[in-house]
């Protein structure tokens, strides 16, 4: 089981905290996206980094459904 807290705690936060909703662009997402799939010098497998993003999206997509996002910047993205 995912605990969606550590995720956030250990990939989401640490890169993505400060950033305004507003921000939040595609091609940082992508930046992110190449940075966690490194973590601690260590590759790791895509099946991670997908439910990672996915908890990232997930986020996301609250925030539009509350209107402080006029849209998901993670749907565009493909694994």
């Amino acid at each position: 089981a995912v605990n969606y807290y550590l995720v956030a705690e250990n990939y989401i936060r640490p890169k993505l905290g400060t950033v305004k909703l507003s921000q939040l662009t595609f091609p940082r997402v992508q930046s992110w996206i190449e940075e966690i799939a490194y973590k601690d010098d260590r590759l790791l497998s895509k099946a991670h980094v997908e439910k990672i993003v996915f908890i990232l999206k997930c986020v996301l997509d609250d925030a539009f459904a509350q209107g402080l996002v006029g849209r998901n910047v993670v749907s565009a993205h493909r694994y």
